[in-house]
Order: structure tokens, then sequence, then C-alpha cells
């Protein structure tokens, strides 16, 4: 996978503050979550996302990184609470949206969802791999100039050991407008499992599949949590209102509260 490489990087143990010297990606942009992408740098995007799962797939070792994050049935405990805690502030704040662009069906998946949460993260079961934990458009960066690195990914919070199929889903719902969306995700998810199996893995077409379906939950999930919980800007409010709205879209359109 295409990153920036790190030149310097350094922290405060005592006051928390952090130096990070990066490689200057110029000439790029930043993709932009709002206006989505065509399939052109969603193309791009898979097939990077496939660099940084494809080699580690299924890999036992992987278990030995501990700072890796991983879900187990507590984190599902917390998850369910804190959702529990937050979605009253997240409904105040995004209801109108919803009904506009999604209707009645929208709130009605996000309060089936809600009193699921522990049965969503039981169904992800291996194989496993590395996840990048937040993997959209405003996390990647894309040449502007024939000589420039085609994609490259930043943002790197939040890197798990997981069922990589939720970063697949995650972009793919709101990377693209829903009409695009129905258009070429099924186009992607194809390109995902042949990039996986370009590794010498033998992937189960289904289960790739069927996880897709499903996977469109965590970007709900994300748009639900990590609006309550960072600071609120104009650029925030819309980015997960439309977070929010393509993502159910996507979960209501492929079934996913059926998946578990």
């Amino acid at each position: 996978m295409r990153s920036p490489r790190s030149w310097f990087a350094d922290w405060h143990e005592d006051g928390g503050d952090i130096a990070i010297v990066l490689e200057d990606m110029s000439p790029s942009e930043q993709g932009d979550q709002i206006d989505a992408c065509g399939i052109e740098h969603a193309t791009l995007a898979v097939e990077q996302l496939v660099k940084m799962q494809g080699p580690r797939w299924n890999d036992p070792t992987l278990a030995d990184i501990d700072w890796l994050q991983r879900r187990d049935a507590a984190d599902a405990e917390r998850l369910s609470a804190l959702i529990g805690m937050v979605l009253p502030g997240f409904l105040a704040t995004y209801t109108d949206a919803i009904l506009r662009d999604v209707g009645q069906a929208g709130l009605d998946f996000i309060t089936t969802l809600a009193s699921k949460i522990s049965d969503y993260i039981a169904a992800k079961d291996a194989p496993f791999t590395i996840t990048h934990g937040d993997y959209r458009l405003d996390n990647l960066l894309f040449a502007t100039t024939p000589d420039g690195v085609p994609c490259a990914v930043v943002d790197w919070q939040t890197p798990g050991h997981g069922n990589g199929v939720s970063d697949l889903a995650y972009f793919i719902g709101a990377g693209l407008l829903p009409a695009a969306r129905r258009e070429y995700e099924w186009q992607l998810v194809d390109q995902y499992i042949a990039g996986l199996e370009s590794y010498g893995h033998t992937i189960d077409h289904e289960w790739v599949k069927n996880h897709y379906r499903r996977e469109a939950i965590s970007g709900v999930i994300m748009a639900i949590v990590a609006s309550q919980i960072v600071g609120r800007t104009e650029r925030g409010d819309k980015m997960f209102e439309v977070m929010a709205t393509r993502h159910l879209l996507q979960g209501i359109e492929n079934n996913a509260l059926s998946t578990f």
C-alpha cells in the first residue's frame, strides 16, 4: 500500500505534543467525502486496499501485534452502550436529513440496529487481516498530474486486526454517490476479490459478498458515534449527514440487517 513515508516522528511523554514529518505527496489532492468520487478514483482506492490486506490475509502472526485494535464481546457491550448514549443527539441533528434522503426506513433501520449491535460484532468472523479503520475519501490522496502517485492512504489512527471487508464496504458506501454505488458496487467487490486471489489466497466469493452487505452497518455506526464525540463544524456536520444517509441506503438496499 502506498502511504507517505515518515521522515520523523516523536512525542513529548509529559506534555503529549507530537511532531511528525511526512513525505511531500504533491502533486496530489485530498478526496472529498461530501462530493464523492467516480469509478476511476474508486478503482484506485480498492487497488490500494488490496495491497494492504492481501499480503497479510488470514495471517495468524497478526495476533502477536498487540497494538492492532480488535473487537471482542466486551467491546460489543461497550459499543452498544455508547450508541444508546449518543443516539438521541444524533437523531436530533440528522432526523430531517434521513427522512428527506432515505425515508422512514432509515430511522427504522437505526432502531433495529441499535438493538442488535452485539450480534453484528459477533458476526465478524475470520479470515482476518490488517484493517485501516477509517478508509474513506477524506483519507486518500489522488494525483493531479500523470507523474504523481495515483493514490496514497493517510490517517493511520485506527489500524486493526479484523474483518477486512468492513474497509471495503465503508469506502464504497459513502465514497460514491448512491446512484454510482448502485451501478459499480459489485464491480468493485469483484475487483477486491480478484485482488486478494492474486496473492494466492482461496477466497470464498459468497463470504465476501455477504460481509459486504452486512458492513454497510459500519458506516452507519461511525456516523452515529463520531458525529457526537468530535468538535462540530459546518463541513463536519454535512460530512456525517452524507455518511449516514448513504450508508443507510447501502444497508437497506443490500438487506444488511438480514445477514446476521
